[in-house]
């Protein structure tokens, strides 16, 4: 087809700014690199949903993100299996600014589900969005899939919130549940709002082995213990007040017979009986067996 030469110029000049456009947003996009990667595919309700954020700085001068209009430089696109959008909780604090140096990579671990609620089970899609003020443009992620799925409740029990805690008085809801990932066994602990459900904390006590039962107490200060096997013959000690706060574990061993066991002590104590204490047994204890609890994220999630 013959077009006349004026519409014939406009179409190479129109051709021209675009490949001048797609080669700069190439450009650009090599100068500024942004990978985002879930920590795991499959979660636990209400779990803390985290991964690794990663934006490496190429373009040969320090850069500060920051947002706009004081909104946070960092956001989400996050979509149910149907494909619909999840809006985010409105009046949840966005992140500061943060500079990067020339040559260098930005890594921090980040909470999808601080802003945007998923409690709900099934498959989510998750995108991160960095904005970078001075050139007005997001950055965009690779697509995250996961899946969400219930636990098998082990147990459950109410609490009062004893003096000396925050809305003392009001009631707390404990409890102990079974996680099944990819044939790894997890025990989970969830804390929640006796009257109206809402979910304060929940994550993973560590590796359960299936061999006994865990077991679980309230002592006098409504703190909740558990002792669960992670690993041949080796067991957890676990203490968490109702706050969802909990202690560094004990470890213990069963030899033979003995094997560790919760039972209540004088004055409504519960402690562990039986077993070896780690710190007592000459074999070298393998604590990458157990989840650390140094990593629960304090106030995760409130949804």
């Amino acid at each position: 087809m013959n077009f006349p030469t004026a519409k014939r110029d406009l179409l190479i000049i129109g051709l021209l700014v675009s490949l001048v456009t797609l080669g700069g947003a190439s450009r650009l996009n090599a100068q500024i690199q942004v990978t985002f990667k879930l920590d795991k595919k499959i979660y636990m309700a209400h779990e803390a949903i985290s991964g690794r954020l990663r934006i490496t700085n190429r373009a040969g001068r320090d850069m500060v993100l920051e947002g706009r209009n004081g909104a946070s430089w960092l956001d989400f696109q996050v979509t149910d299996a149907a494909g619909n959008l999840i809006s985010p909780v409105q009046g949840k604090p966005g992140l500061e600014s943060v500079m990067i140096r020339a040559g260098q990579v930005l890594d921090r671990k980040i909470y999808v589900n601080r802003r945007y609620p998923m409690g709900q089970t099934g498959i989510y899609r998750v995108r991160v969005n960095v904005f970078f003020a001075p050139l007005n443009q997001y950055f965009r992620t690779k697509i995250e899939s996961l899946q969400i799925t219930k636990g098998r409740k082990f147990w459950a029990q109410v609490v009062g919130v004893p003096a000396g805690y925050e809305q003392e008085g009001s009631y707390r809801k404990y409890e102990v549940l079974r996680f099944d990932y990819r044939g790894r066994k997890e025990i989970y602990f969830r804390l929640s709002r006796a009257d109206s459900g809402m979910v304060i904390k929940t994550y993973s006590l560590g590796k359960l082995l299936m061999v006994t039962d865990p077991q679980m107490g309230v002592d006098v200060d409504n703190r909740l213990h558990v002792l669960h096997m992670g690993a041949p013959q080796a067991y957890a000690h676990t203490i968490i007040d109702v706050e969802g706060k909990a202690e560094p574990q004990e470890f213990f061993f069963a030899e033979g017979e003995n094997r560790p066991r919760l039972v209540r002590a004088s004055g409504g104590n519960v402690v562990v009986e039986g077993g070896i204490a780690a710190d007592q047994k000459d074999t070298v204890y393998e604590k990458n067996e157990f989840h650390k609890l140094s990593e629960v994220p304090p106030g995760m999630p409130l949804n």
